[in-house]
């Protein structure tokens, strides 16, 4: 009987950690090196965020709106209930 497994091999890696590592090999195979200065230059010089980044990033833009709608829900109750 097969045991069920994780969605990655490894654990700690996590699934951005493996988008992370698909996107490496992505830029390895064009350049044909296997030279990550080389690959972390060609994805700043085209744009390129690695997954684990742009999830960091959508994760602190989300928190930051999350903390403006909530104050701005306070000063709206605050001002309902003065004019109340």
């Amino acid at each position: 009987m097969r045991e069920s497994s994780s969605s990655s091999p490894n654990p700690a890696i996590g699934r951005s950690g493996i988008n992370d590592i698909v996107v490496n090999h992505f830029f390895v195979k064009p350049f044909n090196t296997s030279n990550i200065e080389i690959v972390q230059a060609s994805q700043k010089f085209f744009g390129f965020a690695l997954p684990s980044l742009q999830l960091s990033e959508r994760a602190a833009k989300f928190e930051n709106r999350l903390v403006e709608t909530t104050a701005s829900a306070d000063l709206i109750g605050e001002i309902i209930v003065d004019a109340i």
